[in-house]
């Protein structure tokens, strides 16, 4: 008996997904869609999967797990393409940073035979420089001493979530535990804060007059505080995951603009011992940030009962819905 997991939407992550995975020989068969035929090119080259499904309905009639490395604004879209082709207990696993959205759109769109629940990776100390999505940078290590973020609602069954937690183990990362308002919380801080941060500074530079001779100045460091644009994971609806989330983001705007008032008066006061400490402190804290991520290693512990990799793959290889 083998699981068969299918991936949908072939970028980096979802090709990543399908590297990491050990594949038929140890008892899991790996297939792999997207309607874009040259990421699917991209993935056989890397040889990321065992099978290539000809549509979206041959790749989910026979999973056990579909895992949706997708665009938050086709979600709802995706829901109702393959709900009706799906088999009975098999697991949609929601890849994309918007938690509590997407457990409503779940719970509206899909039949109760089918379980959904959200897995939002963090992704590996190694790739926190490499701030591009092209899928030929897919990697089997992308996951590797991450944690992964494991949301459902109350409803979710236990034997869900171990499917889940056994899949995280066998990406190569740690799962952690949080409910969906909690998780879209800490998804305010470190995912949309910044792409809304780099959207003002585009507006107040590229959309003021001036633009013309300021632009023929800015460089790496100017190109590097816009990356964050080239990162939202919405394909046309631009903003959705903004407000669909708009209870967490308020509050973190809000001190984000106390911030930069404090710098404001600092400056203006021209408190350069003041400005100096705010630096500082600023780059020891992110130094710090920067070891826990490479050595994988928290101050705090939200994960629990977490199993060795060959544990997991004999559970997760012996699912079947």
């Amino acid at each position: 008996m083998t699981t068969r997991i299918t991936t949908l939407g072939l970028g980096k992550t979802g090709i990543s997904i399908g590297l990491s995975l050990p594949g038929e020989k140890k008892g899991i068969t790996r297939v792999g869609f997207d309607e874009d035929k040259e990421l699917v090119k991209i993935a056989r080259k890397a040889k990321a999967f065992d099978e290539y499904a000809s549509n979206i309905d041959k790749a989910v009639s026979q999973a056990d797990i579909v895992a949706l490395d997708i665009p938050v604004d086709r979600l709802r879209t995706v829901f109702v393409s393959i709900a009706p082709k799906m088999k009975n207990d098999s697991i949609i696993i929601n890849l994309a940073p918007l938690a509590s959205a997407s457990v409503r759109w779940a719970q509206e769109l899909l039949p109760e035979t089918i379980h959904f629940i959200n897995m939002i990776p963090a992704l590996n100390y190694d790739s926190l420089d490499d701030v591009l999505k092209d899928p030929k940078q897919a990697r089997a290590d992308l996951f590797e001493k991450s944690p992964i973020f494991i949301a459902g609602d109350a409803k979710t069954r236990r034997e869900v979530i171990a499917v889940v937690v056994d899949f995280a183990v066998l990406l190569g990362g740690t799962p952690y535990f949080a409910d969906p308002g909690e998780l879209d919380g800490l998804i305010a801080n470190v995912v949309l804060l910044p792409q809304v941060v780099a959207a003002a500074l585009a507006g107040s530079t590229m959309l003021q007059p001036g633009w013309d001779d300021t632009q023929r100045l800015a460089g790496s460091i100017y190109n590097l505080a816009l990356k964050p644009l080239e990162l939202v994971n919405e394909a046309e609806d631009y903003g959705i995951s903004i407000m669909q989330n708009r209870q967490n983001l308020l509050p973190v705007l809000e001190k984000y603009i106390q911030v930069l008032q404090r710098l404001q008066r600092l400056v203006e006061k021209e408190d350069s011992e003041g400005l100096s400490d705010f630096l500082i402190d600023v780059l020891l804290t992110r130094k710090e940030w920067l070891n826990k991520r490479k050595e994988g290693k928290w101050n705090y512990d939200l994960s629990s009962s977490i199993p060795l990799k060959q544990e997991a793959l004999r559970r997760f290889s012996s699912y079947s819905s």
